[in-house]
């Protein structure tokens, strides 16, 4: 197990923040497009943190959308115009998007710290690693509202969400990054507090990766035991046969019954 890094790293959660602070550009669909753009350079620039190369694979397994069943592919163009009309009330509601700033913005620190461990870990290596990974970051992530960094979050959207015009303006590279410069001290002082949190958060995935993992190769294991045989039947062209019929054979072979009475009548004879 890698020692995970929970000191504040600007480069490991740039982009995450923006990706978070997008939905206060209150330009729909601006905002979205925005946060889709810095979440998915996030496992890029992570990666080269550490000096390496994510494969184009290992990228659209992280940054794919959740896939629904045919149904919700029937749906989405309602899902759509209902996403639409959600930013657009909290544009006008813009308290609603504080609390959901919020709550981005802790999604995305959290995802960016496991996603800097997992490239520590060497799970983004290869796309099978990466589906793993993947698998274990989705599970990990659907409840961020009670960790300590939400209300490190909480904090900062306060300060942010002032002035959209600022915020606006923090999306230029330049600005977010002397804007972090200014605010580090507080922010490693916060990741500090937050180091037993962020620990126990690599402890978990950790098992929850060996779990998936130990689960795969298991499913793995069954299929190979089982298609050998099914392959050598159909090669053979051939149906299994039941104990009874291979019972049949050989008393037709030796012309022998099982019945007890009829071998009674025939020792009599």
């Amino acid at each position: 197990m890698t020692q995970p890094k929970t000191t504040f790293d600007p480069l490991i959660y740039l982009n995450g923040t923006l990706a978070g602070i997008a939905v206060l550009v209150p330009i729909p669909p601006v905002d979205w497009v925005l946060e889709t753009v810095f979440r998915r350079r996030m496992v890029r620039d992570i990666a080269a943190r550490h000096g390496r190369v994510v494969s184009p694979e290992v990228q659209r397994i992280i940054n794919q959308e959740p896939r629904g069943s045919c149904t919700g592919c029937l749906w989405w163009p309602i899902t759509a115009v209902y996403k639409t009309f959600k930013r657009f009330s909290r544009k006008i509601l813009y308290f609603l998007t504080i609390k959901e700033a919020s709550d981005q913005v802790s999604y995305y620190w959290h995802r960016a710290f496991l996603l800097n461990y997992m490239v520590a870990e060497g799970h983004l290596d290869t796309p099978e690693q990466a589906t793993l990974a993947r698998q274990v970051m989705d599970e990990m992530l659907t409840d961020t509202s009670t960790s300590p960094l939400y209300k490190f979050a909480a904090q900062w959207i306060h300060n942010v969400q002032r002035n959209w015009r600022v915020t606006l303006r923090l999306f230029r590279s330049r600005n977010i990054r002397q804007f972090l410069k200014d605010n580090e001290t507080l922010l490693k002082d916060n990741w500090n507090d937050a180091a037993g949190y962020l620990s126990a958060l690599a402890l978990r995935y950790n098992v929850l990766y060996e779990q998936y993992e130990t689960e795969q190769k298991i499913n793995l294991g069954e299929k190979s035991a089982t298609t050998p045989s099914h392959e050598q039947s159909e090669k053979s062209g051939l149906a299994p046969q039941t104990a009874t019929e291979e019972a049949g054979a050989d008393e037709a072979s030796t012309g022998e019954t099982s019945d007890p009475a009829e071998r009674s009548e025939e020792q009599k004879n």
